[in-house]
């Protein structure tokens, strides 16, 4: 009788093979993958036959990572993997069943978000100085990060007051990465009228293929840098709670954009610009002839 050795291959093995297989994932999210393995999934089952893991064992294991200090969001990431990776055994015939299936996790943490008001957002503006164009775009578009700090004046369709959000820098390991926004989603987002008034002057005299936003020497910018040099000290000065965080300004832009955020679509591109292909330098808008360049004079007056 013909022994069955689909099942003996290693965990280790298979999950190595698996990933290097995902040609789907963004570089962000293969590095995030492979740390929850080398950390918290091979240290245990590296070395077992996958037909040798039972739903009993993963209980255990759960459990061992709960002690040792891990979080519930870790946690679940953790099993999240290692259920891929044996969902994916199960597809290619190496075992059954699943055992990751219904095991009892940590519930994740609740956490309050910190939403601003129209005046917190001009005031923490204002407070970070040379950024403060940066702080208004995040809080009245919604933009993640990555988007913003990838975003190229030809991204940028003033006539309709409008961003193409086709691209996105993420830090993996330690590198700057452009790849596509996340879940590899496109989208289009307003313009508040008094935004794209200040954008247009800010980027005066740039190339279309130029970044909006750049460190003073011209470099990508960094999120931990610039949290610990611009925004924590902009929002003390600002008075705001230290719960609130730059992704926060999300959540504020959903908040204050009327119909909420608009939703991701079409998958990402992070090719050629679709608009301003006149290669010369943007023209910033002049005062009295392109119409005046102001901030509302009153927190709720942000026309749309």
């Amino acid at each position: 009788m013909a022994v069955d050795t689909r099942g003996r291959i290693t965990f280790g093995e298979y999950a190595q093979a698996w990933l290097e297989s995902r040609a789907d994932l963004k570089p962000k999210t293969r590095h995030q993958y492979q740390s929850l393995m080398r950390q918290h999934i091979t240290p245990t089952w590296h070395t077992v036959p996958l037909a040798k893991i039972t739903f009993e064992s993963l209980t255990h294991w759960v459990s061992r990572l709960s002690l040792s200090g891990l979080g519930p969001s870790g946690i679940r990431q953790s099993v999240f993997v290692m259920s891929a990776a044996l969902d994916h055994a199960v597809r290619s015939g190496r075992i059954r069943s699943n055992p990751a299936r219904g095991l009892g996790l940590p519930r994740p943490k609740r956490r309050d978000y910190v939403f601003l008001t129209h005046g917190q957002v001009l005031t923490l503006a204002d407070e970070a100085g040379r950024w403060r164009l940066l702080i208004l775009l995040l809080a009245y578009t919604g933009l993640r990060w990555g988007e913003a700090t990838a975003l190229r004046v030809c991204d940028i369709d003033f006539d309709r007051r409008r961003i193409d959000v086709r691209r996105a820098f993420s830090d993996v390991g330690g590198r700057v990465v452009l790849g596509t926004p996340k879940s590899h989603q496109s989208r289009t987002v307003p313009l508040p009228r008094f935004v794209a008034a200040e954008l247009a002057a800010a980027v005066g005299g740039k190339r279309p293929d130029d970044l909006v936003f750049t460190m003073p020497g011209g470099s990508v910018m960094r999120l931990s840098n610039w949290r610990h040099a611009t925004f924590l000290p902009a929002r003390a000065r600002a008075g705001l709670s230290d719960r609130f965080r730059i992704h926060d300004l999300r959540h504020t832009a959903a908040s204050l954009i009327p119909g909420g955020l608009p939703a991701e679509d079409a998958p990402g591109d992070h090719g050629p610009c679709q608009h301003h292909h006149d290669p010369r330098p943007v023209r910033a808008p002049v005062p009295g002839r392109d119409g005046p360049l102001r901030r509302p004079a009153q927190p709720g007056s942000h026309e749309w």
